[in-house]
């Protein structure tokens, strides 16, 4: 996979659907991000272990972020709860998950290490009505790809009491090498900050042949618009494949990162799409939001692979 950026160019744009990670929110420049404490130098407790017998569902989850959060796969959490429906979950609903504790016992899943990952500080931001949105990146930093990155974000009170968790992943499978990605969690119950913010690294793996597993891409033709006093970016350009490399539909994720003046994450947007039969490069435009100040700086990572390397 190749990023790179050439000159803008007068090609027609067509807008891909987009399925954003953050809500379009412009934050009051007073605003800015919230108060979140440093963590303690004793670790405050982290919330569950990696696989205990039942999970109770929270206001928000999915049963895929259930599945990452345990480090186990979304078929076999599947298997073990077969009265679960994964469109609709319900605040309070039992699932059951894979461990040693778990039934059937031909279905016990070993808890994978996650790979070493350099994870950053949590930032917060207030959004809409009483959301909250808390935002940690991850750098790989090691000389292998890494695949289903996800980590878990605690919030405590300032008396260590744990008011708030919720699972942040990246839409993208795989983060490569000397690569980064801010992690996005969304906290929908009203919180008083300030708060002590704690991260976990709960999943993810490395793999030695991402170079076979995803389709060469080059961004080609960037153009970058700026607006409402650097809160809002829009991009545009087009995501050229290697053709020889791409077999019937291809998946592509495309996402992007905003960081304020102290390098501090403050947004993060992307979209999805399946195309079949792509011969041509693919026309992208995506807006970024800030959640709080200006946005200074941003990153691209993009991820194209053939769909069956995803079955």
């Amino acid at each position: 996979m190749i990023l790179s950026s050439a000159c803008n160019s007068d090609s027609t744009i067509q807008e891909l659907t987009p399925t954003p990670t953050l809500a379009a929110y412009i934050a009051p420049a007073e605003l800015e991000k919230m108060p979140v404490l440093v963590a303690p130098e004793t670790p405050l407790p982290s919330g569950p272990t990696a696989t205990p017998f039942v999970h109770i569902v929270q206001q928000g989850e999915t049963l895929l972020g259930i599945a990452i959060r345990y480090g186990v796969t979304l078929d076999n959490l599947l298997l073990v709860n077969p009265g679960v429906d994964p469109r609709i979950l319900s605040v309070g609903q039992n699932v059951a998950i894979p461990g040693p504790s778990g039934e059937p016992i031909d279905l016990l899943l070993p808890t994978p290490t996650p790979a070493p990952l350099d994870i950053g500080e949590v930032y917060c931001y207030p959004g809409r009505g009483e959301m909250i949105w808390c935002l940690a990146e991850a750098s790989n930093n090691t000389a292998s790809g890494i695949e289903g990155l996800g980590v878990l974000i605690s919030l405590f009170d300032i008396n260590g009491n744990q008011v708030a968790q919720s699972p942040a992943n990246s839409l993208t499978r795989f983060l490569p090498p000397d690569r980064s990605a801010i992690l996005v969690a969304a906290f929908s119950e009203p919180l008083a900050p300030p708060f002590r913010a704690l991260v976990d690294q709960i999943s993810g793996v490395q793999v030695s042949n991402l170079e076979e597993r995803l389709i060469e891409a080059q961004i080609r033709d960037l153009k970058v618009d700026r607006a409402v006093g650097n809160q809002l970016i829009t991009f545009s350009g087009m995501i050229e494949l290697q053709a020889d490399q791409i077999q019937g539909v291809v998946n592509v994720t495309l996402q992007i990162f905003g960081y304020n003046d102290a390098g501090e994450p403050n947004a993060s947007n992307a979209f999805q799409t399946s195309i079949e039969l792509i011969t041509d490069p693919i026309p992208f435009q995506l807006s970024l939001y800030s959640l709080g100040g200006e946005i200074e700086d941003f990153s691209i990572l993009a991820e194209v692979q053939n769909k069956i390397n995803r079955e």
